[in-house]
């Protein structure tokens, strides 16, 4: 069979280490006949049902989120993985999973044929499904592809979602101690976007407990903290003001100034 005519060459529209679908290369132009023959040729190759590159390297997390951002997906780099790609958590003992949240998990293929630290979904972390507050964009590799990736400001929130016992209230402490160049504009953006009370009553008490100058320049009453008390320690003690249960010792503690980021 001859190689079938097409406005454009593959190689021009799909670059190594990119993973497309057959929808995504028929807006391209090219049709079934024609995926069928790249298919056979072993010019596009299989890595999952419906899912195709060109034969190359073995595929990276980095090249597995761009592909499914350029396919729709609502998907981002989120959590502690953001603020160690920010470098400001790399002191934390976080593990080497990639964390990604967004209202899209990432299809089965992906856990199989992305090589590298393993990856783990966490859900939409608090915020509706494709809110654009604080997602930045990182580039990566020779393209620039663009990755879309939380914001100190946003990670945060996502982290403190599943503070569920002291052992988290303490590592989280540590990074609000020195979160002391957050950006007035995004923690409002962020905190007016986010579903989870939870997270943002936490946030908020942090914020206070290190005295941030940011803080100031928060407009609390455009912020929903929701009603009624929050247990999210059990015999913790009551924090009046945020009606949410801490750690006794850390509400009572006197808390130091940070100075990293």
């Amino acid at each position: 069979m001859n190689e079938p005519r097409a406005r454009q060459s593959l190689p021009d529209i799909l670059p190594e280490g990119q993973v497309v679908n057959r929808p995504w290369l028929f807006r391209k132009g090219f049709d079934r006949p024609a995926v069928d023959y790249y298919v056979r040729a072993k010019r596009l190759v299989s890595v999952g049902r419906g899912y195709y590159r060109r034969p190359g390297p073995p595929l990276r997390w980095q090249h597995m989120l761009f592909s499914l951002n350029e396919m729709g997906f609502d998907l981002h780099v989120g959590g502690f993985s953001a603020l160690e790609n920010a470098g400001v958590a790399h002191y934390l003992a976080i593990g080497h999973a990639v964390q990604f949240y967004g209202c899209d998990a990432p299809p089965s293929w992906c856990y199989d044929v992305v090589t590298g630290p393993e990856l783990a979904h966490h859900g939409k972390g608090g915020f509706p499904c494709g809110e654009p507050a604080g997602i930045d964009h990182r580039l990566f590799g020779t393209w620039d592809w663009p990755l879309p990736e939380s914001t100190p400001e946003r990670a945060l929130l996502e982290i403190l979602l599943n503070v569920t016992d002291e052992h988290g209230f303490r590592a989280v402490d540590k990074l609000f101690e020195s979160a002391v160049s957050l950006r007035p504009k995004v923690v409002q953006a962020v905190l007016e976007a986010s579903q989870s009370v939870k997270a943002k009553r936490l946030f908020c008490w942090y914020a206070e407990r290190y005295r941030h100058s940011w803080f100031g320049r928060i407009n609390a009453k455009s912020i929903d903290l929701g009603r009624g008390k929050r247990q999210i320690v059990e015999q913790g003690r009551l924090n009046n003001r945020y009606q949410i249960t801490v750690p006794a010792g850390m509400e009572m503690e006197e808390a130091d100034e940070g100075n990293v980021f």
